[in-house]
């Protein structure tokens, strides 16, 4: 099992939990976030030096990174780990990037929640929108699957 499949799953299970969003408004969010990391295994931008660049699941830069690096340390966590992407990218869903979320509610399905995801909280200055698009079917389709697992599980 790639960390993509193992992480997409839970990461949506608590979006949605979170924002009460729909399955394909978190996939979206998946989406965006797998398109940047290379499905949640390259966790700083490459070819920027330490210090420099994208960090993190969302590649936050500039003065996001030296906020979610910050909120890691003050929460005693590592950024690469699972635990702080998750606690950063709900932090900010809630805080700074909370219109976000506002705007995402408003999509009616996968393709159109991964686009608004990346216009209001992404902002990337080269969007790759077909790569996004891809993550974000992925990862509808991991998610779904585990649900077909879990109703398996309980009628046996």
């Amino acid at each position: 099992m790639t960390k993509f499949e193992e992480l997409t799953p839970l990461l949506m299970e608590k979006l949605m939990k979170e924002f009460s969003l729909k399955d394909f408004h978190a996939a979206g969010i998946v989406g965006n976030g797998a398109h940047e990391s290379m499905g949640f295994t390259v966790l700083r931008e490459i070819g920027q030096p330490n210090g420099k660049g994208g960090y993190g699941w969302f590649q936050w830069t500039g003065q996001r990174r030296e906020q979610f690096l910050g909120w890691c340390k003050q929460n005693n966590l590592d950024w690469q780990g699972d635990e702080a992407n998750t606690g950063f990218l709900i932090h900010e869903l809630k805080t700074t990037e909370k219109s976000s979320i506002k705007h995402l509610l408003t999509a009616k399905d996968v393709d159109e929640s991964t686009k608004v995801f990346e216009r209001y909280f992404e902002a990337a200055g080269t969007p790759r929108m077909d790569s996004r698009l891809e993550w974000a079917h992925k990862a509808l389709a991991v998610w779904q699957k585990s649900q077909l697992s879990k109703k398996t599980c309980a009628s046996s």
